[in-house]
C-alpha cells in the first residue's frame, strides 16, 4: 500500500484557497470545530512534538500520570490500562509496535495538519481545529506498510472511541479482511474515508483498495483544482468515488524530523491531501449534531456539494457550510 501523495510543489504557490472553496471558515464561525471528536489518521505516523500539532492530541488517560513508584505511566514500559498496547499515549506504531509515535516520510504529519492544525499562530489552518488527533502509523519510511497491520489499525481506533478514520492510502489488493474491518467500524458508527489514488484510473474498469470497496459507512474522494477541475493525476468513478475535495499545492504541516525549534510545512498534491478535508468535514458536522449516525453524516456530506464536472457519484466538490445546514436540519 502507498501514500496517494505525488511530488512536493513550491510551497510560493500554495495559497488558502482552499478554505474558501470548502466554505470551512462558516463551520469556525458558527462554533463547530470538531470538538469532542476523535479523527484517527492510519498513516505513516505524525510528528507529534510539531508545535501545530502538539496540543491536539487525542491522550490516552489510561496511560498518563504516575504509578507508585513516582515513575511516569505514558514512558514506564507497561500497559498500564490493559487494552494490549505498551505506552501508547499518543497513538501507537504498529509497523514497529511501540508506543513512540513519529514520522520518518512526512505524509502523515501533511495529512493531519490539514485536520487539526493549530489556528493559534501557525502558519496552517487545520479545518476542523479543535478535533483530537489519533496517529496510528502502520508504514515503514518509504511509505509501504502490510493490511494486517492497518486492520489492527482501524479497530484499535474504534477501542479508542475514534468517529473518523482517515486512510489517505491504497494499491492494495482486495481483501476480504480489509473489507470486513470497514464494515465493522461502520458498525461501531465510525466513518472511513479513503482516498481514491493517483493512477489516473476509473476504478470501475480499474479498481485499487480500500477505494473501490462499495461498504456503506465509506466516502471515497477525489482530488479537485483551485478552478474545480478534477485533478490529472486523481482516480475516478461514477460508483465508487463519491466526491471532490482540494488536493492541489496543499500547505500543511510536515515531520521536522527531530528539529523541533524550526517547524516545516510543505506544500503536496495527491488524493492523500483531498481525503482529510472530508474528514476534517465530518469532525465538524458531528461536533455539530453529535448524535448523528454514521449514515446522516454520510448523507449530509454527500448531498449538499457544489456540483460541477466530476465523475464522482455526488457529482460535486465538498461544501462544509451546505453540509452543515443539511446536519442541523435534522431533529
Amino acid at each position: 500500500m502507498n501514500p496517494q501523495s505525488t511530488a512536493d510543489v513550491s510551497t510560493s504557490a500554495a495559497t488558502d484557497w482552499w478554505h474558501t472553496k470548502i466554505e470551512d471558515g462558516n463551520a469556525w464561525s458558527r462554533g463547530y470545530k470538531g470538538q469532542g471528536v476523535i479523527v484517527a489518521v492510519i498513516d505513516s505516523g505524525v510528528q507529534v512534538t510539531h508545535k501545530d500539532l502538539k496540543t491536539h492530541l487525542a491522550v490516552n488517560a489510561g496511560e498518563v500520570g504516575t504509578d507508585g513508584l513516582g515513575r511516569s505511566m505514558a514512558t514506564n514500559g507497561v500497559d498500564d490500562d490493559l487494552n494490549g498496547y505498551v505506552d501508547d499515549v499518543s497513538g501507537y506504531d504498529f509497523e514497529l509496535d511501540s508506543g513512540v509515535v513519529t514520522d520518518g516520510s512526512g505524509h502523515g504529519t501533511h495529512v493531519s495538519g490539514v485536520i487539526v492544525a493549530d489556528h493559534a499562530g501557525g502558519a496552517v489552518y487545520g479545518a476542523a481545529p479543535d478535533a483530537k488527533l489519533l496517529p496510528l502509523d502502520f508504514m515503514n519510511d518509504d511509505g509501504a506498510g502490510h493490511i494486517s497491520d492497518a486492520i489492527r489499525a482501524m479497530y484499535y481506533a474504534a477501542a479508542r472511541g475514534a468517529k473518523v478514520v482517515n486512510a489517505s492510502w491504497g494499491g492494495a489488493p482486495c481483501s476480504k479482511s480489509l473489507r470486513q474491518a470497514i464494515s465493522d467500524l461502520g458498525v461501531a458508527g465510525i466513518l472511513f474515508v479513503a482516498a481514491s489514488g493517483n493512477e489516473y484510473s476509473d476504478l470501475d474498469a480499474d479498481p485499487s483498495y480500500p477505494a473501490a470497496y462499495n461498504v456503506s459507512n465509506q466516502i471515497t474522494v477525489a482530488s479537485s483544482t483551485q478552478s474545480d477541475r478534477m485533478n490529472d493525476f486523481s482516480n475516478y468513478s461514477y460508483d465508487l468515488v463519491h466526491i471532490m475535495a482540494p488536493g492541489s499545492a496543499i500547505l500543511s504541516t510536515y515531520s521536522d524530523f527531530g528539529d523541533t525549534a524550526n517547524p516545516i510545512y510543505k506544500a503536496l498534491s495527491g488524493t492523500s491531501m483531498a481525503t482529510p478535508f472530508v474528514s476534517a468535514a465530518a469532525a465538524a458536522l458531528w461536533s455539530a449534531k453529535p448524535t448523528a449516525t454514521v449514515g446522516e453524516i454520510r448523507n449530509a456530506l454527500l448531498s449538499s456539494v457544489d456540483t460541477g464536472p466530476y465523475e464522482v457519484s455526488s457529482r460535486g466538490r465538498l461544501n462544509m457550510r451546505k453540509a452543515l445546514d443539511v446536519i442541523l436540519q435534522i431533529p
